[in-house]
């Protein structure tokens, strides 16, 4: 192999070939490389970001989800123990409304009892008298009623 002037004048063409691929290729392929490196880093990092920013709010909500969630049941059993408290209020003062209207109606129905054995004892005197008038024709009032007696009547 002989090395000539043809040989260096290729080397050189070949090296002014490499220059201006260089120049109208290389380059602005590179550059177009790069900007879409950059512009896929930017969009990862914003990625990165907004994942981040959405974990954030994620948990934020979760957080106010669980704090409503743990007042609404304390407000929730506040209000079922002040409605116990309520119904057993109402219960306590309709038992003793109950028992005091009870004990009146009692009370009322003992003096109509003992209002009825008087008119009944009189009323026993009363036909006692008739009856003797009727079978033993004396004017004699009936006297010295024995209550006792008219007690026992009535009792059977």
């Amino acid at each position: 192999m002989e090395f000539n002037a043809t040989f260096i004048v290729a080397f050189v063409s070949f090296i002014i070939f490499i220059i201006i691929m260089n120049y109208i290729l290389y380059k602005p392929i590179n550059e177009i490389v790069e900007k879409r490196k950059s512009i896929i880093d930017e969009n990862y990092s914003n990625a990165k970001k907004n994942k981040e920013k959405s974990s954030a709010i994620l948990q934020d909500r979760l957080d106010k989800l669980q704090n409503a969630r743990s007042r609404v049941k304390e407000e929730t059993t506040a209000a079922l123990d002040e409605a116990k408290k309520k119904r057993q209020e109402l219960e306590d003062s309709a038992k003793s409304e109950a028992k005091l209207k009870t004990q009146e109606n009692l009370n009322a129905l003992n003096h109509n009892k003992q209002e009825a054995i008087e008119v009944l004892k009189n009323d026993v005197i009363n036909l006692a008298q008739i009856i003797s008038d009727k079978f033993i024709d004396s004017p004699d009032k009936i006297s010295d009623v024995d209550n006792a007696t008219i007690q026992e009547i009535m009792q059977n």
